[in-house]
């Protein structure tokens, strides 16, 4: 539970009032919680308060991602540009959500730490930074909540979110459906299984070599070449961020390591630093696992020598 400085803080970026004891503060901010995270064009949006609060009501539908404010800019200026945001039909703010999945999030964008782990079943192992378990909407459909740690920054966690959309933008990241930065967890769109364990079951004899095909080898390259376009560095290879869609489209997930593509980024990695880190880091985790991508390594072995040059 975040104290009463971080709540105060968070409700002053947000514009509300910050007086009152520490229940009325979590009361506030949790009313206030609940947002709407679609795909939708940065450029088309307007952030409506700093990084640590970038929520919106469930009839803004858009965002945009972080960023620092400007010297000379007035909280006035944020305002109009929040206004104006607001004001967005939605027909211009790309993919929307469904009137089903508005609904299911008004539900499950406001449960607290104690009733996502009493409601809903794990999915998959516990990871470092928390567990992501398999919700039911009261429309019927899944989602995926992932749950972090209770200490993990407000900031980190809005960040982290951000990045995932920008990739979901590119067709490349399930797509994030709401934030709660009180209790600290992402609802996402749920994937069904991580390519490890595709390929495990796909090639289920112990030690066996396990060959992806060039259609995947070239998705995961796709990936990668997608996040450059987004302008983020996934910044972590561990093959089980690569996960299957109920399609078998093959998707990136977790963006705790993620940063922005900057200056300094290209400087070092060259115009390509998915090439040069993400990839890089997926082919050699993959051969821990025995699964072979010959693609991947000409792409980055390719990639490496221009960039030497």
């Amino acid at each position: 539970m975040p104290t009463v400085v971080e709540l105060r803080a968070e409700l002053k970026a947000k514009g509300l009032s910050t007086t009152g004891k520490k229940a009325e503060l979590v009361a506030r901010l949790t009313n206030s919680s609940m947002i709407d995270l679609t795909n939708t064009s940065t450029k088309r949006r307007a952030r409506k308060t700093g990084p640590k609060s970038f929520h919106l009501h469930p009839e803004d539908y858009g965002y945009s991602s972080p960023r620092k404010k400007r010297k000379g800019e007035s909280k006035t200026s944020t305002s109009s540009s929040s206004s104006s945001s607001q004001s967005s039909s939605p027909s211009n703010a790309g993919s929307e959500l469904s009137s089903e999945e508005i609904n299911d999030m008004k539900d499950l964008a406001n449960l607290s730490r104690k009733a996502i782990e009493s409601r809903f079943q794990i999915s998959g192992k516990k990871g470092k930074e928390g567990t992501t378990f398999v919700a039911i909407g009261n429309s019927g459909k899944e989602y995926a909540i992932k749950l972090f740690k209770a200490t993990k920054s407000s900031a980190k966690l809005s960040n982290e979110a951000e990045y995932q959309k920008l990739a979901a933008e590119h067709g490349i990241s399930p797509r994030v459906f709401a934030v709660n930065v009180i209790h600290k967890y992402i609802i996402m769109e749920k994937l069904e299984e991580t390519i490890v364990d595709y390929m495990r079951r796909k090639y289920p004899e112990t030690g066996s070599t396990k060959p992806l095909t060039n259609e995947q080898q070239l998705r995961i390259i796709e990936i990668c070449e997608k996040l450059d376009n987004a302008k983020v560095v996934q910044n972590d290879g561990n093959p089980l961020n690569l996960m299957l869609n109920k399609n078998g489209k093959i998707m990136v997930i977790d963006f705790g390591y993620a940063k922005a593509i900057d200056k300094k980024v290209l400087q070092k990695r060259g115009p390509e630093p998915n090439i040069n880190l993400t990839l890089w880091h997926m082919h050699r985790q993959l051969r821990f696992y025995k699964i072979m991508g010959p693609l991947l390594e000409e792409r980055v072995s390719s990639y490496m020598k221009t960039l030497k040059k």
